[in-house]
């Protein structure tokens, strides 16, 4: 969540930069369209709908709401989304302190403002329709706020705000075969020179997968990284273990879902393969960056399509 609360933007078409994720016409997104997760909508907002709520009323199960697409049934939903909301009530004040952008920017702000919110209804139970998001971009319009005791409130202070970077780097993938992918890192962007270990700026890859289809049960992948010296352990147990994406739900019949995701994911500072003595500063930090599905009976063959890192 650290990194999320990081995104310098609301929205940018980097996952890591962009405190959103990819614009598009539908939630779903189009056919041939490539989805972009930002990382609080990868990691805290996907695999808890996830790893909560089954797969769906298709036999023989598991069952469960909150990744059938009827979220709201399940109460925990809500508890789950209003964390979201906080995420971002607190992203927008880190950005208000920092005086910088905390809405969509140029025409977006016009195309996000105008859209029309069709799907609830007041306090008498008709249905709102001249409601429009740009009338709810502030928690002032509901009269509600957050205690300021949750994980995050800790970047909303002068002397723990983070400006952010004016250009990123990222190096993308030399090399992507068999669900496996090659860099090498700058020795600089493992190890800033001056740089404490503890306030490093956090490194995102940017992983884009297929989707496997719907028959493999597969929707979420495990991800290693530097992991030749210990590739017979796939579990979380392994010293390469990154982290785990993962598409939210499964492939739904009828509905036109994108083919292609990029995830945005954190690798942990303390990640054996980036420990800043490994890295010098003329010398390249070699890496491996491997993608493993899981969760379902067969394993599809080759998801993974490239693979880039970069610092927030």
């Amino acid at each position: 969540m650290l990194a999320g609360l990081l995104a310098p933007k609301f929205y940018d078409a980097s996952g890591s930069l962009s405190f959103t994720s990819t614009k598009t016409s539908s939630h779903n997104g189009g056919q041939g369209q490539t989805l972009v997760f930002s990382v609080l909508e990868t990691q805290p907002h996907n695999l808890v709908h996830n790893c909560i709520g089954g797969q769906g009323a298709i036999d023989p199960g598991p069952y469960g709401n909150m990744t059938n697409f009827l979220s709201p049934v399940d109460p925990v939903f809500f508890l789950h989304h209003a964390n979201m909301d906080r995420l971002w009530d607190v992203w927008t004040r880190k950005q208000k302190l920092l005086n910088a952008p905390y809405l969509p920017e140029t025409g977006d702000r016009k195309t996000f403002s105008d859209e029309p919110f069709l799907f609830f209804v007041d306090a008498t139970g008709r249905p709102v329709l001249d409601g429009k998001a740009g009338d709810y971009l502030s928690t002032d319009r509901f009269d509600y706020d957050y205690d300021r005791v949750g994980f995050g409130e800790n970047l909303v202070r002068p002397s723990a705000a983070t400006t952010p970077l004016a250009q990123a780097s990222r190096v993308a993938a030399s090399h992507v075969a068999d669900n496996t992918a090659s860099l090498a890192l700058p020795g600089a962007m493992v190890a800033p020179q001056g740089s404490p270990d503890d306030n490093r700026r956090p490194l995102v890859a940017e992983i884009t997968v297929e989707r496997p289809p719907a028959e493999s049960g597969v929707r979420q992948f495990r991800v290693f990284v530097d992991t030749a010296s210990d590739a017979g352990n796939l579990g979380t147990d392994s010293p390469g273990y990154a982290g785990t994406v993962g598409f939210f739900g499964p492939q739904m019949a009828g509905m036109r879902m994108s083919n292609e995701a990029t995830f945005s994911l954190p690798l942990p500072p303390q990640h054996p393969a980036l420990a800043p003595s490994r890295a010098r500063a003329n010398e390249p930090t070699n890496l491996t960056v491997r993608v493993v599905p899981i969760g379902g009976g067969k394993e599809p063959a080759s998801v993974l399509k490239a693979v880039s890192i970069g610092a927030i």
